[in-house]
């Protein structure tokens, strides 16, 4: 992700309107974290967006507070027919990432998150049987 981002952002780009869809791409740089040796971070759920954002607004009933909120490789801003919509990806460098379970607690943001999950699975058409919190 970090190579096509830094060195080959047309051909990602490309690649990205050509499947999506989207007529534009334009990637925020990553922040920054003095405190890494590289100095590289990564975007925290919405930090993106300004506080006052009806979007950041809404994801604090949408997602947990508590805990650890979802983090960003990279965060893309994207335009279809004039609207203007975020792309957010998460790299994964092996399987073992993307088979991992939900450590949300039952008496913590669980349900919120599994909430969250069937909304997004609906959206995208995902059969609701499809356990995206365990396994």
């Amino acid at each position: 992700m970090l190579r096509y981002l830094g060195r080959h952002r047309q051909a990602l780009n490309a690649a990205i309107r050509d499947t999506l869809g989207y007529d534009t791409v334009e990637w925020l740089d990553v922040p920054f974290d003095r405190s890494r040796p590289w100095k590289d971070a990564e975007w925290i759920g919405l930090d993106f967006l300004p506080a006052d954002s009806s979007t950041r607004v809404a994801w604090r009933d949408f997602w947990p507070r508590r805990s650890n909120p979802p983090n960003w490789d990279a965060i893309g801003q994207v335009t279809t027919q004039g609207r203007t919509e975020w792309l957010l990806a998460e790299a994964k460098v092996h399987l073992g990432e993307i088979q991992s379970s939900c450590g949300a607690k039952a008496a913590g943001g669980r349900s919120l998150i599994a909430r969250a999950l069937a909304e997004t699975k609906a959206a995208l058409g995902v059969p609701a049987k499809r356990d995206w919190l365990t396994g």
